[in-house]
């Protein structure tokens, strides 16, 4: 999602395709695929939903890409920060399928970067917290300047949840052309993290 703004930010003009989602047989972070498509819609951008099959993530996503280079799509961004084993992923089954990624936020450092994440009017709600991080006080907030605080006095955690320390669904910015609507549901846990769940509202 910041990807795509400082993209834009820094190419005006440059024509969004698509979005892509990667559906798995279980949601993850406490959202499913209608939360994704009301997002999608509220961003006016299409959505493109990859189902991921029994070869695995790699191969549908690779069958996505090329599906969008079949539609003369042939850059993607990526928002990837400094984990540098998943860039290289990227990276390499980009080339192997001749899709040139590009990594916006990469070299970023992530106090600054969720710092100008709310600055630029981004909302996102906190719908996944690890267990041991206080879930009762951060999950269900939006992140804003006093949840930056406050949650960066925790030690040892990345301020992007870059490690999982958290998850997030972004719900409005400057990339939205109205607020994506949900609806809360009841707080579960699930392998060390608690989930707040969100569905689209009806």
């Amino acid at each position: 999602m910041f990807a795509l703004f400082r993209h834009l930010q820094d190419h005006p003009g440059t024509e969004v395709h698509a979005l892509l989602h990667m559906k798995r047989k279980t949601s993850a972070h406490g959202f499913g695929e209608d939360v994704i498509i009301e997002q999608a819609e509220a961003m006016g951008i299409p959505l493109c939903i990859q189902t991921v099959g029994p070869d695995g993530y790699e191969a549908a996503f690779k069958g996505a890409l090329e599906h969008f280079k079949a539609e003369g799509v042939f850059t993607g961004l990526f928002g990837d920060i400094y984990l540098e084993e998943h860039k290289v992923w990227v990276e390499r089954v980009c080339s192997e399928v001749g899709v040139r990624p590009l990594f916006p936020l990469w070299g970023e450092t992530t106090p600054d970067l969720i710092k100008d994440f709310v600055s630029s009017g981004f909302k996102t709600l906190v719908v996944a917290m690890r267990s041991d991080l206080k879930p009762d006080v951060f999950l269900g907030r939006v992140i804003d300047e006093k949840f930056i605080n406050e949650f960066g006095q925790l030690s040892d955690v990345d301020l992007c949840g870059e490690h999982g320390e958290y998850h997030t669904y972004v719900f409005d910015g400057p990339l939205f052309r109205r607020p994506a609507t949900y609806a809360m549901g009841e707080i579960y846990e699930e392998k060390k993290h608690r989930i707040l769940p969100i569905h689209a509202k009806q």
